[in-house]
């Protein structure tokens, strides 16, 4: 069942948990060598031009395009937005 386990793992890139007894950072050693060509690849990757795109793109050691570095702007500029608001109504 352990070694199912990890070749599951292995086979879908799981990048979170404990799989097989081995940790993320164990399990990414394992990983075939065109890792990154085969995930990118996947049908649930996040796409380009959300804020999990650009997350994708950086997990991935990508410099991320611009229409994923627009919308993690717009998110991080509404986050803040957000807070200041909150500070505003607490403070009121």
């Amino acid at each position: 069942m352990r070694a199912e386990c990890l070749q599951f793992a292995i086979d879908n890139y799981v990048t979170d948990g404990i799989y097989g007894g081995l940790g993320p950072h164990e399990r990414r050693a394992l990983w075939p060598a065109d890792m990154p060509a085969r995930r990118r690849q996947r049908a649930d990757a996040a796409p380009c031009g959300t804020e999990s795109g650009y997350t994708r793109h950086r997990r991935w050691g990508q410099a991320a395009c611009p229409s994923c570095l627009a919308a993690a702007t717009r998110a991080s500029q509404a986050r803040r937005a957000a807070r200041e608001r909150a500070k505003v109504k607490a403070g009121a």
